[in-house]
């Protein structure tokens, strides 16, 4: 899956959004999906994880 090969470590997104069936394929083939309650939130959790540092997990 592309994203994992290009070392995305997070998906975040919220329910309802056309990225809903994309972040649920993300999770399903092994990438680490976060679902937030909203869009803010859901950005505020991938600035968080890049800010952080990030890795992804080698599964």
């Amino acid at each position: 899956m592309p994203p994992r090969h290009a070392g995305v470590a997070l998906g975040a997104g919220y329910p309802g959004t056309p990225s809903t069936e994309i972040l649920e394929n993300f999770a399903r083939l092994g990438g680490r999906a976060q679902w937030s309650p909203n869009e803010k939130v859901a950005l505020e959790v991938c600035i968080g994880a890049a800010y952080g540092g990030a890795a992804p997990s080698r599964r």
